[in-house]
C-alpha cells in the first residue's frame, strides 16, 4: 500500500504538476525518508540532478537503508529500471529483481511477488529464466492472496 506522500507525488505527476511533486519528495527527504530520496534520484536524474549526482543518491540509499524498508526497496527497483545506477547495463536488471524480491519478502504484497515470479518465468536482460524460482514467487503471491498468481502458476505447470 502506498504511503500518503507516494500517492500525492503520483497524483501530482499525472496532473502535470511535477514541481509540486518534487517539493513533496524534498520535504520527505528532509524528514530522513530514504525511499523518498531514491524516488527523487530516479525522477530528477538528468533534470534537477546530473546522472552522476542521482547515482550517488541511489548508492547512499543502498548503504543506509534498513533491510526491511519495503518502500526503499521498491524505489530502488525503479531507479535500477531507469538505469540510475553505477552498474553495467546488463547487471541493473538483476539488482532491480533483487529489490523486488526483498520488498516481497518484507510484506510488499502479492503484486510485487507476482512481478518477481513473472521476471523469473520469462527472464530478461541479464536474467535467465528459472522455473523453480518462478514457482517459488508464484507461491508467495498466491499465499498473499493473488488469484492471478494461482491461475498463472497452473497455466505454466508450476
Amino acid at each position: 500500500m502506498q504511503k500518503p506522500w507516494q500517492l500525492a507525488v503520483a497524483e501530482l505527476r499525472v496532473a502535470g504538476r511535477k514541481a509540486e511533486a518534487m517539493e513533496i519528495l524534498k520535504a520527505e527527504i528532509e524528514r530522513g525518508n530514504l525511499a523518498a530520496l531514491a524516488s527523487y534520484a530516479w525522477r530528477a536524474a538528468g533534470e534537477e540532478l546530473s546522472h552522476v549526482e542521482a547515482v550517488r543518491l541511489v548508492d547512499r540509499v543502498e548503504k543506509e537503508m534498513k533491510q526491511g524498508d519495503v518502500d526503499a526497496h521498491l524505489q530502488l527497483a525503479f531507479a535500477y529500471d531507469m538505469k540510475v545506477c553505477s552498474l553495467p547495463y546488463d547487471e541493473a536488471p538483476m539488482r532491480r529483481l533483487h529489490h523486488i524480491e526483498q520488498a516481497a519478502m518484507h510484506g510488499a504484497g502479492a503484486h510485487v511477488a507476482l512481478a518477481a515470479a513473472r521476471i523469473w518465468l520469462a527472464g530478461s536482460l541479464g536474467i535467465q529464466p528459472d522455473r523453480t524460482k518462478a514457482a517459488y514467487w508464484y507461491g508467495v503471491a498466491e499465499r498473499d492472496g493473488s488469484d492471478e498468481a494461482r491461475i498463472e502458476r497452473r497455466k505454466h505447470g508450476l
